[in-house]
């Protein structure tokens, strides 16, 4: 199958992959000249109405949704009656490829991921959004420590992986139970498969196992998942218990919200409360009167509050001393008696509860020691806004794919320099400070630039258009005169010679500009009379030169195959200079 050249109003520059609904390619969107991730859906399926149907829904359920833990939609549309997705090109990888790859993901690694997958689901959640396969394919991992879930609500042919449930097809390993007809299906299906993701990367195996999808199905249904403390017992067991409750049988069982799990792991990374101090115990006593006996207590036997003498004599004459003591307690009391005579009577004697400031402190248990501080999170997210939006963002000089209003991540330790860009405004830049990160946004006002005109002038050995983009600005012709406004890039384009060039013209760099398209090379194929019935093909987009015609080609490296009854592949690549005759030859 040829790659289209455009789609809409992008240009194609590759084919990516295939998924179980449409073709992935790369494209460029030359009105902000940034790429695109351009999903179309397959052409076999184009007499499929429900299909379409369901691409189209889940599509525009997609495009609502803007949050930076989700593939962001830019476009729907139709192109010769196969509807497409523009979305946002993401650097990196998958978060299955990652698994693969040594060395293994740490704890913190694998908490940060399914903390930034469940912040997501939880924005999609609340918009009324159920994303239905959720599963380590689906989850893009970015250079920048970034996570992405993407294919939200588009559903999956079914295959040895996959079956179909109530609502929609789906992996079956993080299928929940109620996919299978057991119950209404919600966003907890979705907290479900993030319990099956998460399993997986601290036990390096899913919960639920088996060689076909019936018996996945089954074990799903009627089998408790292995302990996961016995598989992977380094597991915190406050995660152990997250991930018990989100693979639990019956949704109700489950978190509530995917932000309530979210939460509960961000707590099971904070380190335990120290241990509260002992109480402070009294001091034992002694069998030594004086050591006990208080001024206090006669005081109280006189106002009548004690129990009464008998007990202390009792004690007293038990006790080393105890006729000291007894001489000792008289001459007190008759102390006491005095004292109450000068003491106001309005004054309240104190009570045998009412314990004195200082054995208070003595008995009373000693407050725990302050805990210590929680380390602030290493990195943080931020809004970046422009005035006006639609600006592009640039992290320590690298762009990344969305535009203003938009979040990024940015680490709390390294200075961070963002730049601001946008056609007919002079760039606009800022450095991260604490007090932004404390705001969580950051907000730019673009000044608009005066756009000076630019002229081009183009010519060539042979007949080319100039095109911006999919929008023609000049026809095929040896030369063009052009009047712009702005810096513009410009594609050259003669698809007989394979020139598909392009060019950016920038006023701030000079206001006439001269293009030359190049010159061609030639290339003749030859073949014995053994592959005569072969044809020959020139390039990745197939394209059918006929029988041993001479091709006139722009200096470039090409593939040259020939595709012959036998089946037998016969190819080779050589690379044309200008002017240059280049003989390629089968046997």
């Amino acid at each position: 199958m040829k790659a289209p050249t455009t789609i809409g109003r992008y240009t194609i520059v590759e084919r990516v992959g295939r998924g179980g609904m449409g073709v992935l390619y790369r494209g460029h969107d030359p009105d902000l000249e940034r790429d695109v991730a351009i999903k179309v859906m397959s052409a076999d399926l184009s007499g499929d109405a429900d299909a379409q149907v369901r691409f189209s829904r889940e599509a525009k359920a997609a495009a609502r949704l803007q949050h930076r833990n989700i593939v962001t939609v830019y476009e729907f549309g139709d192109a010769d009656g196969n509807p497409y997705i523009a979305m946002e090109f993401l650097k990196g990888q998958s978060l299955a490829s990652r698994m693969r790859t040594e060395p293994s993901l740490s704890t913190d690694a694998i908490l940060d991921i399914v903390v930034q997958l469940c912040t997501g689901l939880h924005h999609a959640h609340s918009a009324g959004v159920v994303h239905r396969d959720v599963k380590p394919a689906n989850v893009w991992m970015q250079p920048d420590g970034t996570v992405k879930l993407l294919d939200f609500g588009i559903a999956r042919l079914a295959s040895s992986s996959t079956t179909k449930g109530k609502d929609s097809p789906g992996s079956v390993s993080y299928m929940a139970p109620e996919r299978f007809g057991s119950g209404p299906v919600d966003s907890r299906a979705d907290i479900f498969a993030v319990g099956v993701v998460l399993y997986e990367l601290l036990a390096g195996k899913k919960p639920f196992e088996g060689d076909s999808p019936t018996v996945i199905a089954h074990k799903i249904l009627q089998e408790p998942p292995p302990p996961l403390a016995a598989i992977a017992p380094r597991a915190p067991k406050a995660l152990v218990a997250i991930v018990d409750r989100a693979l639990k049988k019956a949704p109700d069982d489950r978190y509530a919200t995917a932000g309530d799990m979210a939460a509960d792991i961000e707590l099971s990374r904070r380190p335990p409360p120290p241990a509260p101090a002992p109480p402070v115990r009294k001091k034992a006593e002694s069998s030594t009167v004086v050591d006990h006996f208080r001024f206090d207590e006669p005081i109280r036997d006189i106002a009548g509050e004690s129990p009464g003498l008998d007990g202390r004599r009792n004690w007293l004459t038990t006790t080393r001393g105890g006729r000291a003591a007894i001489a000792a307690t008289a001459g007190v009391a008759v102390v006491a008696v005095i004292l109450l005579a000068i003491r106001p009577w309005s004054t309240p004697v104190r009570s045998t509860r009412d314990k004195a400031p200082e054995a208070e402190k003595l008995s009373s248990p000693q407050p725990p020691p302050p805990r210590p501080p929680v380390e602030p999170p290493t990195t943080a997210t931020i809004t970046v806004e422009s005035v006006p939006p639609g600006a592009t963002v640039s992290v320590n000089g690298t762009s990344i794919t969305a535009v203003t209003p938009t979040s990024i991540t940015v680490t709390r330790q390294a200075a961070t320099r963002l730049r601001l860009t946008k056609t007919g405004f002079a760039p606009s830049d800022t450095s991260v400070t604490a007090e932004a990160i404390l705001s969580g946004k950051i907000v730019l006002r673009l000044e608009p630039v005066r756009l000076d005109p630019v002229t081009i002038s183009a010519s060539g050995p042979y007949p080319f258009e100039i095109l911006e983009g999919t929008r023609l600005l000049s026809p095929a012709s040896e030369t063009h005169e052009l009047r712009l406004v702005g810096k513009r890039t410009l594609r050259l384009s003669a698809p007989a010679v394979y020139l598909d060039q392009y060019v950016t013209v920038d006023p701030a760099v000079r206001q006439q500009w001269s293009v030359e398209a190049p010159e061609t090379g030639t290339m003749r194929i030859y073949a014995g009379d053994a592959l005569g019935q072969c044809r020959a093909f020139v390039g990745t987009t197939d394209l059918d030169l006929g029988p041993w015609n001479p091709l006139f080609l722009v200096p470039n490296t090409y593939k040259v195959r020939l595709d012959c009854p036998d089946g037998k592949l016969r190819q080779q690549i050589h690379t044309v200079q200008a002017g240059e005759l280049k003989q390629v030859k089968f046997q």
